[in-house]
């Protein structure tokens, strides 16, 4: 395998039934590389690179955003790309760090909604309406968690993840606990803000005949 910086290693791949990554050769693939310190450093395949299928598949996605939209779609985008960069570049590090998922969490429905809001519908009372129904179905939807995942013993804390994470949490102070609450407030907001601007929008088509 030759290595983004020119050097060539030797690598063995050896096919299981859970590690099944066939390599064919001039295809491009993600290197493991352990290398502690006097040691000999060894290689490991770990996976397909699949960043630019990835990024073909954004592409074609965001094009049709804009054929199917217009500016409307061209807002939406503006809207998903800032929700992503806020996500990975200011939440994520956060967490990693040691903050509150739950603080961040919420901080980032909140800005996402408002920044997605103001974009589709201006400074408008449609827009306030939106972002107060959004935060309530939210609320609603944390709530019923909370409830729900406490009656099934639901910690996230039983995933096959979990001891990666504790262990990340020893030396970055990470809050391993609130983890899933928090990434189900995440995840629950697409849903609960589509659901909210389709009725609002409803309620006013007919109130506005």
């Amino acid at each position: 395998a030759r290595m983004a910086d020119g050097e060539v290693v030797t690598v063995e791949n050896y096919l299981t039934d859970t590690h099944n990554v066939l390599v064919r050769e001039g295809q491009q693939i993600i290197l493991c590389v352990d290398a502690p310190e006097n040691i000999e450093p060894y290689y490991t395949i770990y996976n397909y690179n699949r960043q630019p299928v990835l990024l073909a598949l954004i592409g074609v996605f965001l094009m049709l955003m804009l054929l199917v939209g217009g500016k409307k779609g061209v807002h939406a985008a503006i809207a998903i790309l800032f929700t992503l960069l806020f996500l990975l570049r200011v939440t994520l590090p956060a967490i990693y760090s040691g903050a509150s998922p739950l603080l961040w969490g919420f901080l980032t429905v909140i800005l996402s909604t408002l920044v997605t809001l103001v974009l589709l519908h201006g400074f408008t009372r449609q827009c306030v309406l939106g972002f107060m129904v959004t935060m309530a179905g939210e609320c609603a939807a944390c709530a019923l968690f909370a409830v729900f995942s406490s009656l099934l013993h639901l910690t996230g804390l039983q995933t096959e993840n979990a001891e990666g994470l504790l262990l990340i949490a020893q030396s970055t102070g990470m809050q391993v606990r609130t983890l899933l609450f928090t990434g189900m407030m995440l995840a629950s907001l697409g849903a609960v803000m589509d659901v909210a601007v389709s009725i609002l929008s409803a309620l006013r088509e007919v109130a506005a005949a």
